[in-house]
């Protein structure tokens, strides 16, 4: 067996599956359909062969059988919007801090970090959402930092370049920053990361950035994220030019007298903008307009909300999911950052959006952690569920001794990253932890 080793740990990589190996559990939830009790998933290298009854699967010419009797396995999880480099803010900012309030310390220590700082962030924040069982996420990233330290270590997704600049100073600068790190990217491409662009949010971004960061995200055929309707004081800011947003940008010095106030909802000004169509749209907690869930479904946007992130803000737990989802507008989860998070756990985000809104089924939470997360990202093909052809990633979870009944529910409801106990990507044990 070969060893491969994380970025940054001291530790080797766990040793890798070899050849065709198997699987067993005692319950494989493939996502794409229904739990299997008893059930198993053939590996072969990097690619999933077989998914089924382990008793089915056990055959001539395996190489070995991996035994994991109280464990259930599930795909590998999906993360859709996190910022790994700001790993190194956990703990240094305070819950429930008032959202402007929150950004100025939030810059103010970013500023101050060196690029060395915002790697490490980044590979320490790999390495979490890996013990995790995560092995995909949607990273916004400063220049794309994280790009090869994610590819590195195998995880898949997209890196989403962040585009900020709210002045007419800082927009050419800004957007000369953000071509030359998409075209420092794409030229080396890495096999399952994919990059992106990000203009931040309407407080922060220009209309010029906007529509810049648009055009060049269409002209390069890559996918757009944006933050959009995250909180009250941006809706006044869109609708009246005024409020705490409003005078955060003239503490920092860069309000524009020249902006022309919208006076719409986010959503609707940036459909004015024709930055909406097919973007992902990253919050949206406060989405009271019916017209707004409309422009999301007729742009082609997804959503993804973060229920971390709005528990560590103290903002309601209720969100219009639900309606989005009547609607027809897909949605995913995310973590958000460990500046507004404790945890980068996607098995806590789901319990927390179903302990919010009980009239969602268990499997329709689960989807948004996992293949609708890949699908939001791209990677539908690749990962999010436990299919013959798709890439073995997946994760074991140990089970409470006396079993599961409904194992949908207890992923979804009960389980956290405390009970993944192994991880695998393209095959590779890339998470043990000795308990298993």
């Amino acid at each position: 067996m070969t060893e491969r080793h994380l970025p940054g740990r001291t530790e080797p990589r766990a040793e890798s599956a070899p050849g065709r190996t198997l699987f067993a559990a005692d319950w494989v939830v493939p996502v794409a359909s229904p739990p299997i009790p008893e059930g198993g998933v053939l590996v072969e290298g990097p690619r999933i062969v077989e998914v089924g009854r382990a008793e089915d699967l056990r055959r001539a010419g395996l190489d070995e059988i991996r035994e994991l009797a109280g464990h259930l396995l599930v795909p590998g999880l999906v993360n859709a919007h996190t910022h790994l480099e700001l790993s190194f803010l956990r703990g240094r900012l305070s819950p429930g801090m008032p959202f402007d309030a929150w950004i100025e310390a939030m810059v103010g220590a970013v500023r101050g970090a060196d690029e060395a700082t915002l790697a490490e962030a980044a590979r320490s924040g790999m390495r979490e959402v890996i013990s995790n069982g995560i092995t995909a996420v949607g990273d916004i990233s400063r220049g794309g930092l994280s790009c090869p330290i994610m590819a590195e270590a195998g995880l898949k997704g997209t890196v989403f370049i962040e585009v900020l600049g709210f002045h007419p100073d800082q927009e050419s600068k800004a957007l000369e920053g953000a071509a030359g790190a998409l075209e420092r990217l794409t030229s080396r491409p890495f096999e399952a990361v994919r990059v992106g662009v990000s203009p931040h949010a309407p407080y922060s971004t220009s209309p010029v950035l906007y529509r810049a960061s648009a055009d060049l995200a269409r002209r390069r055929g890559l996918p757009l994220a944006v933050h959009l309707a995250e909180t009250p004081e941006e809706e006044r800011f869109t609708q009246e030019g005024r409020g705490p947003l409003r005078d955060l940008l003239e503490r920092f010095g860069v309000w524009d007298e020249a902006f022309s106030i919208p006076r719409c909802s986010p959503v609707a000004y940036l459909e004015r903008l024709g930055v909406l169509a097919g973007a992902l749209a990253v919050h949206c907690n406060t989405l009271d307009d019916e017209d707004d869930i409309g422009r999301l479904r007729n742009a082609g946007g997804r959503v993804v909300l973060c229920p971390g992130g709005n528990a560590w803000f103290g903002r309601p737990a209720r969100h219009p999911v639900a309606r989005l989802l009547e609607a027809g507008v897909p949605c995913a989860l995310g973590t958000d950052s460990l500046a507004s998070n404790d945890r980068l756990d996607m098995l806590a985000e789901m319990s927390l959006c179903a302990a919010a809104h009980p009239e969602i089924p268990a499997e329709t939470v689960l989807h948004m952690a996992t293949d609708w997360a890949a699908e939001a990202l791209g990677l539908a093909e690749v990962c999010g569920s436990l299919e013959a052809g798709k890439a073995a990633d997946l994760a074991a979870l140990r089970l409470p001794s006396s079993g599961v009944q409904e194992p949908v529910s207890w992923v979804v409801a009960e389980a956290t990253g405390e009970d993944v106990a192994l991880v695998l990507i393209d095959g590779e044990v890339v998470h043990q932890d000795g308990r298993s």
